[in-house]
């Protein structure tokens, strides 16, 4: 096990978690324990974190007993919570793939990331946050950082304002996910907090944009619960960017002209 499963199962463990539905702890409990084990984590709101986020499943031991999740709940404090439901979004692997031509620059596509924002970045020069939600959105902010008070900091990494041709304005925050990362209620309910919180005049719309094994991208609408339990799916959508109609339209052009 590493240090951070270790450590996550120490503290499940010294709270009797099989035989709780809920229990708190902080990060000074996670402090305590590794200066015990001798050990030391730079930052330790990146454990609990690293299981919120979906980069990191839950030790086995935890799993065999429910459907665990970590909530925050302020400043350095964070909960287990078992829940109903599993912890984590699952999509449709046989989901249509809708294609669309791809609109991303060369320069982008050659030197950008296959990460997380290397993603956004694709769903940005694409409008796939229009196309899916069938309304206009513009981008305002990426990678941001915000407080909410019942939760603690969250993190959110795309947000968008959007009109539809009614003129019901809209937040859209996102998260992104890459092929191997897990998509987990928690963030989904991090998405409906910020957004009802920071833009309660504004209608909610929130979407997790996730990146598959064969390129396609996967757009996930969800509803506006803020408790995990809650979170329901309210639309998938499967995209796939693709360049080979472009080019050959553009050959075909060239072509002509040569002809000419």
């Amino acid at each position: 096990m590493s240090l951070y499963d270790r450590l996550i199962a120490e503290i499940f463990h010294r709270h009797d978690g099989p035989n709780h539905d809920e229990f708190e702890f902080d990060r000074e409990e996670m402090r305590e324990i590794l200066e015990e084990w001798g050990e030391t984590v730079r930052n330790l709101g990146d454990v609990p974190y690293s299981y919120r986020g979906g980069r990191r499943p839950f030790p086995e031991e935890i799993t065999a007993t429910g459907n665990w999740v970590i909530e925050g709940r302020g400043r350095g404090r964070y909960a287990f919570r078992r829940l109903a439901r599993s912890p984590y979004i699952s999509v449709p692997s046989d989901l249509q793939t809708i294609n669309i031509l791809d609109a991303t620059p060369d320069i982008i596509l050659k030197y950008g990331s296959t990460d997380e924002q290397g993603l956004l970045a694709k769903v940005r020069y694409n409008r796939l946050i229009d196309t899916f939600l069938g309304i206009t959105a513009y981008h305002l902010q990426g990678h941001l950082r915000a407080y909410i008070a019942e939760s603690g900091q969250i993190e959110i990494d795309d947000l968008y304002l959007g009109v539809d041709t009614d003129g019901t304005q809209f937040v859209i925050p996102v998260e992104a996910k890459t092929e191997a990362e897990s998509l987990g209620v928690i963030q989904v309910v991090n998405l409906n907090a910020f957004g009802r919180e920071n833009y309660p005049q504004l209608t909610l719309r929130s979407v997790a944009v996730k990146a598959w094994e064969d390129g396609t991208i996967y757009c996930i609408q969800f509803n506006g619960a803020v408790d995990s339990d809650g979170i329901e799916v309210i639309k998938y959508k499967r995209y796939r960017l693709i360049r080979e109609e472009a080019l050959a339209r553009r050959v075909g052009i060239l072509h002509a002209g040569e002809s000419q």
